[in-house]
This record gives structure tokens, C-alpha cells and sequence, in this order.
């Protein structure tokens, strides 16, 4: 696709908060000459939003003096939607934590991530090496 093909596909279907950074990708991609990864939000009239993760590059035709963009999308609304409601619930759990008139802490053991409240590091607990246990 023409690279002026394109820029019309993505101001009509682009989510407004995306534009920008779309824009953005595809200059980089002029200037560098490198592919560019973006996630952003396709918008189909009459559908619900999708999240797309998409690689573009750009190639100079030298003999037309124009570009073509080369662009691969694939649909990741299931996965952002699962990151978006998961970043969602551990902002609430830090917020609860932080707010209980308790030390409390929780340890990830497949990942190694400990965290604890305000209280359990105010009452110096932290000390402690809970992962020798």
C-alpha cells in the first residue's frame, strides 16, 4: 500500500489517542529505514474497539520517487483487555494494601516479586528474608 493510502486508512480508523504515535512510527520508519512495532487501537465503525499489534516498514521506490508501506497487524484485543483488567486489579490491591491499618505482605514464589504494605515496612518487618523460608 502507498504510503499516502495509508495515512488515509489510518486517520479514519486509527483511535484519535493513537494517531499520534501512528504517525510517529511511520516517520521513524522513513528516517531510519527500520520496521517499527506500535500497539494501538483499531476502531470499525459499528464494533467494539480492537487492539492491534502492528509492524510496518517503509520502502523509497527511488524510480517513482514515492514510498510503499509494508504493514502487518494482528488483533490483540483478548490479551490488552486481560492486561488492562490485570494492571487494574494490582493498582487496587497496592491501594488497600497501603490503606489497612496492617502489616501485610504477599511473595510471588514462581517470580521472586515480594510487596508489602506501608505498615509492614513502617513496623521494620522487611528485615526479614522471606524467601530463606
Amino acid at each position: 500500500m502507498y504510503l499516502q493510502d495509508m495515512e488515509k486508512f489510518d486517520q479514519l480508523f486509527v483511535s484519535p489517542a493513537d494517531k499520534l504515535k501512528t504517525r510517529e512510527a511511520i516517520a521513524k520508519a522513513i528516517e531510519t529505514g527500520k520496521p517499527q512495532d506500535l500497539v494501538y487501537q483499531f476502531l470499525k465503525p459499528g464494533t467494539e474497539p480492537i487492539w492491534m499489534n502492528r509492524r510496518l516498514s517503509v520502502i523509497k521506490q527511488e524510480e517513482e520517487n514515492c514510498y510503499l508501506m509494508v504493514s502487518v497487524a494482528t488483533d490483540i484485543t483478548e490479551k490488552k483487555t486481560l492486561e488492562i483488567a490485570r494492571n487494574m486489579e494490582q493498582r487496587r490491591y497496592k491501594l488497600v494494601m497501603n490503606e489497612m491499618n496492617a502489616a501485610a505482605f504477599e511473595f510471588d514464589y514462581t517470580t521472586g516479586t515480594f510487596y508489602s504494605s506501608e505498615n509492614y515496612k513502617r513496623y521494620e518487618i522487611s528485615s526479614v528474608d522471606i524467601k530463606a523460608y
